[in-house]
């Protein structure tokens, strides 16, 4: 696939993913990040306006898509290619279905400009000055900006190589929101498995693999399914740092719970408690840190990328359920909230 992008940067061929595929896709020029219902506002902003989108191996569900599949790719012929004849016609409707491998459709369709004779060489500008407009802090409300603090990560870590390893919630969003990678980079989700408490067991057998350098992406509830697990990191001495984004709540389902349920919080808020988890990591002789600002973050973020060794740092972030952008049930690809001006 790599090379493949790669072929579409030479010819000034824009691309988007979806968050699985953002798990592999090196941040080049021609990338415009993430779609779908969390995704990146250049990025569902670019399919929307797009006139051919070439889909390859995404089934195209509502998180995705939107609900509105009516309006999805709404100027574009589109060409969807699977390896799943059922995933094929199933939500969107395409002008052209193929049934295949993504390795035998690269095989079959090199890219070459003659494939592309009529490039408008206007339509690479005008996403570059959309992903511009979309590059501000959407958390500059927030003691600490999620934003903010996974773009230091990308300059803290980009010289070496590193696997980011998320769980699932508001953080997991936010990471992929933000999260760009350098060659020698990758990050691994549990997509649609939707797995609290993936990320630090999963981290634990990368790093014995990879042997470099594993960040772990978790919150307080995530993080709480095998927070045991410290003690095997200790034991084994691996170098991986776990970054805790600690809201003192159950995040992302508590911001559902606020949109469509009254903000009847029952076990997100009420009924929940987390607790220190510097305290803990210091209880199993791991080191760990706590950011509390942004002065403590330019502080303590910098230490990772010559840390060796186990490493926890706790952000405390109370009481921030949001993930902007995000889109609200029913609303179209293009309409994320909160809506941007002008």
């Amino acid at each position: 696939m790599d090379a493949w992008l790669v072929e579409a940067e030479r010819l000034g061929i824009p691309y988007v993913s979806t968050l699985m595929g953002h798990e592999r896709v090196v941040a080049r020029n021609n990338y415009f990040n993430m779609i779908g219902s969390y995704g990146n506002r250049e990025a569902n902003w670019a399919v929307q306006n797009c006139d051919l989108l070439i889909v390859l191996g995404a089934r195209l569900d509502v998180r995705q898509t939107g609900a509105d599949v009516e309006d999805f790719a709404r100027k574009a012929r589109v060409v969807q290619i699977d390896i799943d004849q059922a995933q094929l016609n199933n939500r969107v409707q395409a002008d052209l279905n193929i049934c295949a491998t993504t390795e035998s459709f690269f095989k079959a369709f090199p890219l070459r400009a003659s494939a592309f004779p009529s490039l408008d060489k206007g339509w690479l500008t005008e996403l570059s000055s959309q992903r511009d407009r979309a590059r501000f802090n959407e958390y500059a409300d927030w003691e600490v900006s999620p934003s903010e603090l996974l773009r230091k990560l990308n300059q803290i870590l980009a010289k070496q190589p590193v696997d980011y390893v998320c769980d699932v919630g508001n953080h997991q969003m936010w990471a992929a929101q933000s999260l760009r990678l350098s060659p020698g980079h990758a990050v691994h989700y549990s997509g649609g498995m939707g797995a609290m408490g993936f990320a630090f067991p999963a981290a634990l057998g990368i790093a014995l693999q990879s042997r470099h350098k594993a960040v772990v992406i978790s919150g307080d509830g995530s993080m709480q399914i095998n927070i045991q697990e410290l003690d095997t990191l200790k034991r084994l001495g691996l170098d991986v740092t776990v970054i805790v984004m600690n809201n003192s709540v159950l995040g992302m389902v508590k911001n559902f719970q606020d949109m469509y349920f009254d903000g009847r919080d029952q076990s997100t808020k009420k009924g929940y408690s987390s607790p220190s988890f510097t305290d803990i990591a210091v209880a199993y002789g791991v080191a760990a840190h706590r950011i509390g600002n942004a002065a403590d973050m330019d502080r303590i973020l910098p230490l990772i990328a010559d840390h060796k060794g186990p490493l926890l740092i706790e952000v405390m972030m109370d009481g921030a359920t949001e993930c902007r952008p995000r889109l609200a049930f029913g609303s179209k690809l293009d309409e994320q909230f909160p809506k941007l001006n002008g």
